[in-house]
């Protein structure tokens, strides 16, 4: 597998892996949002992790990766979401809702990731490597 670059925001990495992955409404149509998300998570969602270097932090010791926080990183830390899994399922999420032809609703989206980590200890809802 091989990509084109790197998204830099949401709407980028919608398109990609469109198009990457060759997605269309037709194989999404017996799958519910859940299943599309679960199906992809180990997969494709694994590859764009690292491909996208989705885990990275500042003063990691990877040779490979890039010393700047990637754009796709920095977009999704603007808006308080910190673990790769988030932000993966964030774009899984809504790329089915964009084949669906269904409203994204980011802050709804991220607003789960928050609640989540709330319940796991984390006061403001934000998940952060230390």
């Amino acid at each position: 597998m091989e990509l084109k670059g790197y998204p830099s925001n949401l709407d980028e990495a919608i398109e990609t892996v469109i198009d990457f992955g060759e997605l269309t409404k037709d194989k999404l149509a017996n799958l519910s949002e859940n299943e599309f998300v679960s199906n992809l998570h180990f997969s494709y969602g694994m590859f764009i992790r690292n491909e996208w270097f989705l885990w990275w932090q500042k003063d990691h010791e990877y040779e490979n990766w890039p010393i700047e926080k990637p754009e796709l990183v920095a977009f999704f830390n603007d808006i308080g979401i910190f673990h790769a899994d988030d932000m993966s399922g964030i774009i899984f999420t809504s790329v089915y809702r964009h084949l669906k032809g269904i409203e994204i609703n980011l802050d709804e989206q991220v607003e789960i990731y928050k609640e989540h980590w709330r319940k796991n200890g984390f006061k403001d809802g934000i998940f952060k490597i230390v």
